[in-house]
């Protein structure tokens, strides 16, 4: 039992333990804990703990303490062939105010100085074009397969309409990353900073009724350029079910507190475009549908993906906002022929 392992490992009596999706919250004595299950290898895990201490270090005070076992070399425990890190929660520090653009742009600028002690991960931005060619080369090969089968599910076969055309949109994508290596200078000394895996509105959280969400958990934090928190906060609220006034306000919003602090270069405008141009979430809820086993999950996934097979317009929508909003973009002779082409028809 979880609670057998915290009072063993860490001389925690839990009063209250609370379930939020996979992570624990537990109360004990005043003080509140996060336990997270984790799946990274070892040395990771310690990067990532490394970069929250660094954080407090520089002055954020919101960071989710790491808490090492008794006696153990190892950062995580097991409970039930699960692993866990334990954090302890910081205590309410006032709430810090100011939208979460605003509050995003200054978490980046604590971490310009940090430098990761493993040098893989110092590297991590470069293979941006790398990672994303593997991915598509493993669809493309599904693709493949799918397309040569005689029997063909619903949405397999909407999924083989779709694919030439998200195919397509990719290889804009890399192709971009591809030609800033080769022809923008200062893409070789890019600014990278400790920023999110997958950063969006729920990342940051909070124990305190009321309070704005603000604690960050080291195992959800990374090394790369910041316009990765930038364009994963855009696309989750682009792919949401908002009506697209909405959307447009909300990014909007987000995009001018986060400016207020650091305006964003060209260079910065064109890694946030080809990043949001590769289709992140078409390609994730494809693999998903493979892979989830449970068929009322597999269902839901499924109206997800039958969402982007028709949304193709929508998503194209996201591009022409991101000209009118960038007006620099427009000078930029590498980006996607029907980029340009379809802004200027709506000139």
């Amino acid at each position: 039992m979880i609670e057998r392992e915290l009072y063993n490992q860490f001389k925690i009596y839990p009063e209250q333990i609370m379930q939020i999706g996979s992570d624990h919250i537990i109360f004990a004595e005043g003080l509140g804990y996060l336990l997270r299950p984790i799946n990274y290898p070892e040395k990771m895990v310690n990067e990532k703990i490394f970069m929250g201490q660094w954080l407090n270090n520089q002055g954020d005070y919101d960071v989710a303490a790491y808490i090492s076992p008794e006696g153990k070399r190892s950062s995580t425990i097991w409970d039930n062939g699960v692993s866990y890190i334990v954090f302890q929660l910081p205590e309410f520090n006032g709430d810090m105010g100011g939208e979460l653009g605003y509050r995003l742009a200054q978490f980046h600028q604590l971490g310009y100085h940090y430098t990761p002690s493993d040098k893989n991960l110092s590297n991590q931005f470069l293979p941006w074009k790398e990672r994303w060619e593997r991915r598509l080369d493993q669809l493309e090969n599904w693709y493949v397969t799918v397309t040569k089968s005689s029997e063909k599910t619903e949405l397999e076969k909407e999924f083989c309409l779709s694919f030439p055309y998200f195919l397509g949109v990719s290889e804009n994508a890399i192709q971009m990353i591809a030609d800033m290596a080769i022809d923008d200078f200062s893409y070789q000394g890019v600014h990278k900073t400790i920023c999110h895996e997958r950063f969006q509105e729920s990342t940051w959280l909070t124990i305190w009724e009321g309070a704005t969400s603000q604690i960050k958990v080291p195992t959800d934090l990374t090394f790369d350029h910041y316009t990765r928190d930038i364009a994963e906060y855009i696309r989750n609220i682009w792919v949401s079910p908002e009506y697209l006034h909405l959307r447009i306000n909300l990014i909007d919003t987000f995009l001018n507190e986060y400016e207020k602090v650091q305006p964003l270069s060209l260079l910065d405008q064109k890694l946030l475009f080809s990043r949001l141009l590769f289709p992140l979430h078409y390609f994730e809820n494809i693999e998903k549908y493979y892979q989830v086993g449970n068929e009322i999950e597999k269902e839901i996934i499924a109206q997800k993906c039958y969402q982007l097979f028709k949304g193709s317009g929508d998503f194209e929508l996201l591009f022409e906002y991101l000209f009118q909003r960038f007006e620099q973009l427009k000078v930029v002779s590498k980006l996607p022929h029907w980029i340009i082409h379809s802004q200027h028809s709506t000139d």
